[in-house]
């Protein structure tokens, strides 16, 4: 029996590879969070510097005037710990029993349950990056507390480590949308207005919910036709441009919001021990023959300037 079980996992000794490369390559949200490496190992922890800095310009007569050393800011840099996900599929016994002879169709559950690994953890880790942090079912930072003028509901001490009481410029742009004051381009006109200062720049996406990329795109068909541009698209199914940046969409994004992404101060870093790592195939328990195998990951989405992201909220 054990030789027929080693028989399988040798079978999926590429399939770690295979996934981490579809994630990488084919989850667009993911994709786009690589860019840009940020942020350094210490420990079990993740530190970034932080991008921002008070006005530090002084008056100087060059005479008899001293400089003065200051220090504004009430924090250098961020912490942030790891967020750890796994998906764990199984093989039921009867069809262990049916195939544990024939090599060939222990090759095809091999491969059928290699590509469910795929699956689940390419469509998971985008919901993922769109959840509300709680530490336990949750560990990654999700959109929802990152771009956000408050502190996260479930990390006490603020993002990274950093509360916003401590530091008001620790806060996301926000906007709340109102249909009598304009239609959806005016309040996005006016975030990416908000946004492309010095040293931010323009945010480089924007995402949304699928209804209203359909409001977006009805605004522009029908007051000034669709504007194509070549832009960057990462891979998502659906991107129409505003001001050169790319639109989109995810079934994740919370009702009735859009967000503003910068990537030069937003990184998904991954763990480079335990990125998508397979555990053997073993008995579920010694009165469960039902054979499991749990696919993990280690990884966290960080950011260094949350001034640099913006968020519309209540679109209807």
């Amino acid at each position: 029996m054990a030789l027929t079980y080693d028989t399988l996992n040798s079978f999926m000794k590429n399939f770690p590879d295979i996934i981490r490369d579809n994630v990488v390559k084919n989850v667009p949200l993911v994709k786009w969070a690589l860019q840009h490496e940020m942020g350094q190992r210490d420990g079990n922890k993740i530190e970034v510097g932080i991008r921002f800095a008070t006005p530090g310009i002084t008056a100087f007569n060059g005479t008899t005037d001293t400089f003065t050393i200051s220090q504004t800011e009430t924090h250098t840099k961020a912490v942030y710990q790891w967020g750890f996900y796994y998906h764990t599929e199984a093989i039921y016994w009867r069809d262990w029993q049916a195939a544990k002879n024939n090599k060939n169709s222990i090759a095809n559950i091999a491969v059928e349950r290699g590509e469910a690994m795929k699956d689940g953890v390419m469509t998971g880790l985008e919901a993922e990056l769109f959840a509300v942090y709680d530490g336990t079912t949750h560990t990654f930072n999700g959109l929802p507390d990152i771009v956000s003028t408050s502190d996260p509901t479930n990390q006490a001490s603020g993002l990274g480590g950093i509360a916003v009481a401590d530091a008001p410029w620790w806060k996301a742009n926000s906007v709340a949308y109102d249909s009598s004051a304009g239609d959806l381009r005016h309040f996005m006109s006016s975030m990416v207005r908000q946004l492309s200062v010095a040293p931010f720049g323009k945010p480089d996406l924007i995402i949304t919910t699928g209804d209203i990329y359909d409001k977006y795109y009805d605004e522009i068909a029908s007051k000034q036709g669709f504007l194509g541009s070549k832009i960057p698209d990462y891979g998502f199914d659906s991107v129409i441009p505003f001001q050169g940046i790319p639109l989109t969409w995810s079934e994740h994004c919370p009702s009735g919001t859009m967000y503003f992404l910068n990537s030069k101060f937003m990184h998904l870093k991954i763990h480079p021990d335990d990125f998508i790592k397979i555990s053997p195939w073993e008995k579920k328990s010694t009165t469960d023959p039902t054979l499991v195998s749990t696919v993990t990951l280690s990884a966290q989405m960080i950011v260094s300037a949350r001034k640099a992201l913006g968020i519309i909220t209540s679109i209807s």
